[in-house]
């Protein structure tokens, strides 16, 4: 049998430590409150950095029922929205448009874009 050196250069070790990755959680949110007390609850369990929600409850113009240090933006329709937790720096809109917001984030020192849309099931049926 034929072996072949081992060549821990090769290797990608098991210790080095990974920068901590992106975590997006989408949800559609059916405009309801109780909904948003779920998003806080999957905030604190799984400590995303941004939600892409659809059908957020909406109050003035804003998604309602979040806390006041989160971010967030609408799409124009306000049936898409990006909600980003104080993990996501340096937030920039890029773009809302009647059913979509784009967003800019940096993270591990890398530009992400972020896309929130909405699309609803009875589009097909006009």
């Amino acid at each position: 049998m034929n072996h072949i050196p081992f060549d821990s250069s090769l290797h990608w070790p098991l210790y080095k430590k990974v920068k901590k990755p992106l975590l997006v959680i989408q949800i559609n949110l059916q405009k309801t409150k109780l909904a948003s007390t779920i998003l806080l609850k999957a905030a604190k369990q799984h400590q995303p950095d941004l939600f892409l929600v659809q059908e957020p409850h909406v109050k003035d113009g804003k998604i309602a029922g979040i806390p006041k240090c989160w971010k967030s933006w609408l799409s124009k329709s306000g049936k898409a929205g990006i909600i980003a937790l104080p993990t996501c720096s340096t937030p920039v809109v890029l773009s809302a448009k009647e059913n979509t917001i784009a967003i800019k984030i940096t993270k591990n020192s890398k530009a992400f874009t972020i896309i929130s849309s909405y699309s609803s099931p009875y589009d097909n049926y006009r």
